[in-house]
C-alpha cells in the first residue's frame, strides 16, 4: 500500500499532474448551479483554487499562514476521481499552456477506468463490465 495526500501533485517524466479524490467537485456541485463536473474542474483551475469551499462547507484542517489548496503552478493534467461519469476536455490557458481536465468515474460504480497517453494527453475510458475490456466511444 502506498498512501498519498489528497490533493496529490506529482510528475511523470515531463508531465505534471494534479488530482483529488473528488470531494472538492462534489461540494461545489452541491453549492452551485453548474451542471457539468468538468466545468467545475475548469473553474477551479481558472480560480487557482483546488478546493475553494474549504473550510466553509468542505471539512479540512484550518490553515492560518498559507492555503495549500491554491494552484501556484499550472499542471498539464488536472483530475478528480469518484465522479458520476467520465468527462474530459482540454483547457487552453492564456499563456498557451494546455491542461487536460479529467473527471474520472468511480470504478466501483462504473466498472471503467481511464487510460491517459502521457505523450499526447489523449485519454480513453475502458469498460470492464464484460469479460473482455472495451473502449467506450
Amino acid at each position: 500500500t502506498h498512501c498519498l495526500t489528497n490533493p496529490y501533485d506529482f510528475q511523470i517524466g515531463d508531465v505534471r499532474l494534479l488530482g483529488t479524490s473528488g470531494q472538492n467537485l462534489d461540494d461545489i456541485d452541491l453549492q452551485s448551479t453548474i451542471d457539468s463536473r468538468v466545468q467545475i474542474l475548469e473553474n477551479c483551475l481558472k480560480w487557482s483554487a483546488i478546493a475553494p469551499t474549504c473550510p466553509d462547507t468542505l471539512s479540512c484542517y484550518p490553515y492560518v499562514k498559507n492555503d495549500p489548496f491554491i494552484i501556484t503552478d499550472t499542471p498539464h493534467v488536472f483530475f478528480a476521481g469518484n465522479q458520476p461519469k467520465f468527462e474530459t476536455r482540454v483547457f487552453q490557458e492564456s499563456n498557451d499552456i494546455q491542461v487536460r481536465l479529467l473527471c474520472i468515474p468511480s470504478f466501483a460504480q462504473s466498472y471503467s477506468c481511464i487510460a491517459l497517453n502521457l505523450s499526447t494527453r489523449e485519454c480513453y475510458e475502458i469498460s470492464f463490465q464484460n469479460e473482455t475490456p472495451q473502449l467506450i466511444q
